[in-house]
């Protein structure tokens, strides 16, 4: 824990939190740093009976930050903590340890999907979740960025779909989550419609596909309930290499974090009540938020929901991560717009918060 006066790095990242809005404490910084979610501070040496001076975080430390304390609140788990956060960002863990990480997560969504009851009283138990889920009006919201710029820019936000669509959407996504081919066609079509994925014209459109394809005795559903069923994730992550598992999580958990903090720190600019923020920070603004916007993997479900419980935030990193190992063209798609959005941040590197800018000397 850092004692008197503060100085150097830290007093450098606090100066520039503040600047964001965010207030955050030196042991904060210093936990953080125990921790792994920030680099060390350096300490170069001036020359023989000089002394030494600490080295200036570098911008990707100083984003981290800013990030941690809007996250951060007390009693609740620190962002960029938990051992799949870590891993993401390539900090050392032990093969076995994140394999089982990911399982305790896939366990738990087996949980509530009674995927580990394959008879009649498993079928009625999901029947039953999605009636439960569907009872409350808000079980699909999912808040976007997307939705947020659309609030700054005076646009009313959808409405919220009804209980029988609700119920068929759910019913969609437990049935093939928790037991695969179990889940029915026309539910899945309407779990897509009312994500957000398809407009009412191509809802209908997929129907009439589907009814033709049933009449040939086709099921073109098949392939994407396997995919994603417990059972097949539970598989995926036993068997799949370690470094495709860390090159599919690292790319969701980016795409997310720079999201996040360019959204957050360039809102104000977007509402056109900018604050006076230092440089280089300054640079995430409306314009940098628009052109982030206009990227056709924007509004794409990897990385575009606003999680702020820390549960809900690591599972949806899981199933991200799985899900885009199911669809190696999806995977190399997500990796190009995560290069993308760093070269629009400039910080140009898979792991930004770990790098370390060379060293400058202190003026004379």
């Amino acid at each position: 824990m850092p004692r008197g006066r503060v100085g150097g790095s830290t007093a450098a990242l606090i100066t520039a939190a503040q600047a964001a809005g965010v207030k955050i404490s030196p042991y904060q910084i210093e936990r953080w740093r125990r921790q792994g979610a920030l680099p060390r501070a350096i300490r170069k040496g001036l020359g023989r009976g000089q002394g030494t001076y600490t080295e200036q975080p570098d911008d990707a430390t100083v984003q981290m930050v800013i990030l941690l304390g809007r996250q951060s609140r007390q009693g609740s788990p620190r962002a960029g903590g938990h051992i799949i956060e870590r891993f993401a960002i390539g900090q050392p863990v032990a093969e076995d340890q994140i394999r089982a990480a990911f399982m305790t997560q896939l366990n738990g969504i087996a949980r509530v999907t009674a995927a580990d009851m394959h008879d009649d009283a498993g079928w009625q138990a999901r029947q039953d979740a999605a009636a439960r889920a569907a009872r409350n009006p808000h079980a699909l919201a999912r808040a976007t960025w997307q939705e947020l710029v659309d609030a700054v820019d005076g646009r009313e936000p959808a409405e919220p779909p009804n209980a029988t669509r609700r119920r068929a959407a759910l019913a969609g996504i437990i049935h093939a989550v928790g037991a695969g081919d179990e889940a029915i066609g026309e539910e899945l079509a309407e779990m897509f419609a009312v994500a957000g994925v398809l407009s009412e014209e191509q809802l209908e459109h997929l129907q009439q596909v589907q009814r033709e394809a049933e009449l040939r005795g086709e099921d073109i559903w098949s392939p994407l309930t396997r995919a994603i069923s417990v059972d097949n994730l539970r598989s995926c992550v036993r068997t799949v290499p370690v470094a495709d598992l860390q090159r599919a999580t690292s790319t969701v958990y980016m795409i997310s974090l720079v999201q996040t903090v360019v959204t957050l720190v360039g809102l104000p600019d977007l509402a056109g009540e900018p604050v006076d923020l230092p440089a280089p920070i300054n640079r995430f603004n409306g314009q940098m938020i628009r052109r982030m916007q206009a990227d056709p993997m924007w509004s794409s479900t990897i990385g575009g929901s606003i999680t702020l419980r820390h549960r809900n935030r690591i599972r949806g990193l899981v199933l991200s991560a799985l899900g885009l190992l199911q669809v190696p063209e999806l995977l190399e798609q997500a990796e190009q717009y995560k290069d993308r959005l760093l070269d629009l941040t400039g910080w140009g590197s898979p792991h930004p918060h770990l790098d370390h800018h060379q060293p400058q000397k202190p003026p004379a």
